[in-house]
């Protein structure tokens, strides 16, 4: 870091170097294609908020309640959005909480379900393009924010493509 002129680069080395401790106490057990899929499913519908919704990016993604556990995954001024994300052969969403369903104060409350289908042994890997695509639509500082935000889960801490990658 010494070597390093831009504030910018300083601190992607520095979020690079906070990775591979935090990969180092981490079990090397690959995720279950159901965590995976969870996740995949928050992350198509953070990458839809911030490409249409007309609220600030920061606020997008502070609306989104990963890693803090909540009733429900996304949170703002005027609605509540639950994500369920089913594999084609599932016919039923589970609910792990009654508070998913319940809806706070005078906010509308969305359940959206989406089938996603899997592919064992791909080529490609969709959790890692969709991770690197939201990345690009952020800059530096609000990037760094959403890869704490995915590697700081209690349950499926992703740490994103180049250090977890995936071939489903």
């Amino acid at each position: 870091l010494i070597n390093i002129n831009s504030l910018d680069k300083i601190l992607v080395e520095f979020q690079k170097g906070i990775k591979k401790h935090m990969l180092l106490f981490l079990p090397e057990k690959k995720p279950s294609l159901e965590k995976v899929r969870g996740l995949y499913g928050e992350l198509l519908e953070l990458k839809r908020a911030l490409e249409t919704e007309n609220l600030d990016k920061l606020e997008i993604l502070n609306g989104w309640h990963r890693p803090a556990p909540a009733n429900h995954d996304f949170d703002y001024r005027n609605f509540s959005l639950e994500v369920k994300t089913l594999g084609r052969s599932k016919t039923r969403v589970r609910i792990s909480s009654e508070n998913q369903l319940n809806q706070y104060g005078d906010k509308q409350l969305i359940l959206k379900v989406s089938v996603v289908d899997s592919v064992k042994k791909s080529s490609t890997d969709s959790l890692g393009e969709l991770f690197n695509a939201i990345k690009s639509c952020l800059g530096l500082s609000l990037s760094i924010h959403f890869e704490n935000k995915c590697s700081s889960d209690a349950f499926f801490s992703y740490f994103g493509p180049d250090h977890m990658s995936l071939d489903y």
